[in-house]
């Protein structure tokens, strides 16, 4: 009876606090009881009512139903009161629906956040770790290359050098693969041949996945030379997303297939939420047999900040970064899955209509030499002798300086003496681009060249703006490194 008595008067007073919403279902609610209401159990409900008797106030946060199966979020009151010589509980009860949903919202917001500076950070760590690594791989690409022009001929030794060498600059590719995965800006788009940025990706990823996923690769035979009007970094993009969700549904263990074909779409092909035309498209496709998924799930998967993984294990973002990329590049997405069938997503990017062959850059066998008298600057002394070794074996004059400010001394004292100006660009005290600068106020027409193992300060493009004559990466291989200086000399004869 006592028990009754609680319920009917927590009836009425919550009738009262949601009355300005819900006065038209007054007689609907009192006969209901309050646990149709509240959607907590039966045992929650009253262990929280008699402990509140005890207290002169209580706050709970529970979710309450309304006589239309709404369900809203709710703040409660409560606490003893005395009516009519009876004990009873006074409960007030604020609908605070709306708070929750902006609560929810600013969360999402500073996950961003978070997510944008960790981002950043990874960049600035990824170039930090580039320049470093590059230096050194510079150091052991030159002494190779040094034994390969020294050495007596022995194809057998030769060919130990040459792996070697193949190994070394695959390395200095993955580190240029990490640093395209961690920038954040986007970069224009230019015309690409697909192939290539899949099996870069490809090998990105067999770097890091675990031997336990049997990756594969398929281009079809017409594929090959497939051409696309894209950023190549946002495609790689999408497949690492891709394929990190393929592992996670896979468990880390089974099969994944990457294919390329050339396919030609109609109108009926196209789904109506996509603005994309009819005609030739590049169909890339990441298939895996891991868990699948429901109709129901696919219809959310693009959703921003949907994700059927855990709190600490996904943020719902990858997926619709896939398709937003993929609408900007005038494409369309689809999905084939099915639970425990595995998923198959396929990405639809328009095909170029002139399909344009692959570059290759043919490395002309008899190196370049000259006789010019070359200034090479790298704080790095291993690498500055490494340099004056390797150009001093074509025959250039080489003077060699570890330090930028005795560098630009001596060539402030001997302006005449050199004919070109080889310069690293992160270094104490003068950077490369500074240490050009000044050299430029001394001699305006002194040819220069930039090289780095990664910097943020200077590019392809900012150097060309500073009149630095030619922008080099390391390492560098020595036809790349021949070639461009004596592109930079006869250039800078005939100016």
């Amino acid at each position: 009876m006592q028990r009754l008595k609680i319920e009917r008067a927590i009836y009425w007073i919550l009738l009262t606090a949601l009355n300005c919403c819900v006065r038209p279902l007054r007689f609907t609610l009192t006969h209901m009881k309050i646990s149709d209401i509240n959607t907590g159990t039966e045992q929650q409900i009253f262990a929280e009512m008699e402990s509140t008797k005890k207290e002169p106030r209580k706050i709970f946060n529970y979710q309450h139903r309304l006589a239309n199966g709404d369900i809203r979020d709710v703040e409660i009151y409560s606490g003893p009161i005395q009516l009519q010589g009876k004990q009873l509980l006074y409960s007030t009860i604020y609908d605070i629906s709306e708070r929750k949903k902006m609560e929810k919202q600013h969360l999402e917001l500073e996950e961003q956040l978070r997510q944008k500076y960790k981002m950043e950070a990874v960049g600035v760590m990824a170039g930090g770790m580039a320049h470093n690594f590059n230096n050194n791989l510079s150091i052991i690409l030159g002494n190779v290359e040094l034994l390969q022009m020294k050495m007596l001929p022995n194809p057998e030794i030769d060919e130990y050098l040459s792996n070697a060498k193949t190994a070394i600059l695959r390395s200095r590719d993955l580190i240029q693969q990490i640093l395209t995965y961690s920038h954040q800006g986007s970069k224009k788009k230019t015309s690409i041949q697909l192939v290539r940025v899949i099996e870069e990706t490809m090998q990105l990823l067999r770097s890091t996945f675990p031997t336990t996923i049997n990756l594969q690769l398929h281009i079809n035979s017409d594929s090959h030379d497939i051409t696309i009007n894209a950023d190549s970094s946002q495609i790689q993009e999408c497949l690492i997303n891709l394929c990190n969700n393929a592992m996670y549904a896979m468990k880390e263990e089974g099969e994944l297939t990457i294919t390329l074909d050339r396919v030609e779409l109609q109108k009926d092909d196209i789904p109506a939420q996509y603005e994309s035309h009819p005609g030739y498209y590049a169909k890339l496709s990441v298939q895996d047999n891991g868990s699948g998924m429901s109709a129901e799930t696919i219809e959310k998967i693009f959703d921003l900040f949907f994700t059927t993984k855990p709190v600490d294990e996904g943020t719902g973002v990858g997926l619709s970064t896939v398709h937003g990329i993929v609408t900007q590049h005038g494409g369309l997405i689809k999905v084939n899955s099915s639970i425990g069938e595995g998923t198959t997503f396929e990405l639809y990017f328009p095909e170029q209509g002139q399909v344009q062959a692959a570059e290759t850059a043919s490395v002309n066998k008899d190196l370049p030499g000259g006789t010019e008298h070359i200034l090479f600057v790298d704080d790095d002394e291993m690498l500055a002798k490494l340099g004056e070794m390797l150009l001093s074996e074509m025959d250039y004059q080489v003077t060699m300086m570890t330090s930028s400010t005795e560098a630009l001394k001596l060539f402030t004292a001997n302006a005449k003496w050199f004919d070109l100006v080889i310069t690293d660009q992160t270094m104490p005290e003068l950077t490369g681009e500074q240490l050009v600068q000044e050299i430029k106020k001394i001699r305006p027409e002194m040819p220069t060249i930039i090289c780095t193992g990664y910097s943020r300060k200077v590019d392809e493009k900012k150097a060309a703006e500073l009149g630095i004559s030619a922008f080099l990466m390391k390492p560098l291989d020595l036809p790349t490194l021949l070639q461009t200086v004596r592109k930079v000399l006869d250039k800078g004869q005939t100016g």
